[in-house]
């Protein structure tokens, strides 16, 4: 999108210019106070944040809309680089120029555009089970006949703005192709024995200020792997504002020690 500011200012003169279980992750040692073992994160990166920057680009990779939309065009332009949607809006002989370079933008980016999604949300171990090797997932946040998942919906600012951008809904209702259930963390013991030894030493200050006031037995954080395959339209979503209905999958479900997706202890994928 910083392109659009060198293509507008040159047209200025001229116009128009993928249940396996199967874990193939490497254990990885890393040297602290004590030795503490975690395993290598072969999906970061791989998966976008669940926001409307991303989303705004993902309905584009979806034929959501048409070239000729100039709403969807404006908006994206909003979304994206607010900057300069704010400087050249009223500019009415340029904000055309404006319009022309970001559907050529748009046209040239979509191949990079990515339908795969990342949710990050709390889950609670219970006690370490040696004959299983893992954890079973306890008080209510273990994924049980999974069938949908409200994704994004944050009240962040867009370009100043906190109402619904048009056209471009903050919150995806994802319908999962297959009914999903994950109640039990496989770890290898020797991840375990770490893990455990790390959380003898946790404070409440150690968890994240939104989930202080909630107890966990041993806290963790799931990182939900989605690929949004077919896009159906807008409905009314769980928070009672405009969602997205797309249909797909769970790519796979990975378990962090941290929320910022650091200390890898175990990854699944579907």
């Amino acid at each position: 999108m910083k392109r659009i500011i060198l293509i507008v200012a040159f047209s200025f003169c001229v116009v128009g210019s993928a249940f396996s279980q199967e874990q193939e992750s490497q254990i990885v040692a890393t040297d602290t106070l004590e030795e503490v073992t975690y395993l290598e994160d072969k999906y970061a990166d791989k998966y976008q944040e669940s926001n409307i920057q991303n989303f705004s680009k993902l309905y584009w990779l979806k034929n959501v809309f048409s070239f000729d939309d100039d709403t969807a065009i404006d908006n994206f332009v909003m979304i994206n680089e607010c900057d300069f949607y704010q400087q050249y809006l009223k500019d009415d002989f340029n904000w055309e120029k404006v319009r022309d370079a970001t559907r050529e933008i748009i046209k040239e980016d979509i191949p990079t555009y990515s339908d795969k999604y990342k949710i990050i949300v709390p889950v609670d171990l219970g006690r370490y089970d040696p004959k299983k090797k893992g954890f079973p997932i306890i008080n209510g946040t273990q994924f049980e006949d999974l069938r949908h998942v409200e994704v994004g919906g944050r009240k962040d600012r867009v370009c100043g703005r906190v109402r619904d951008v048009k056209k471009y809904p903050r919150s995806i209702s994802f319908i999962l192709n297959e009914p999903l259930s994950y109640k039990f963390v496989s770890i290898d013991e020797d991840v375990a024995q770490a893990l455990i030894l790390r959380d003898k030493n946790k404070s409440i200050l150690d968890k994240p200020k939104e989930l202080r006031s909630q107890r966990f037995n041993r806290l963790v954080f799931a990182r939900v792997r989605m690929s949004f395959l077919q896009y159906q339209g807008v409905v009314t979503g769980d928070n009672k504002r405009p969602a997205s209905t797309i249909f797909g999958e769970i790519d796979g479900i990975d378990i962090f020690e941290n929320q910022d997706e650091t200390g890898l202890l175990s990854t699944v994928d579907f």
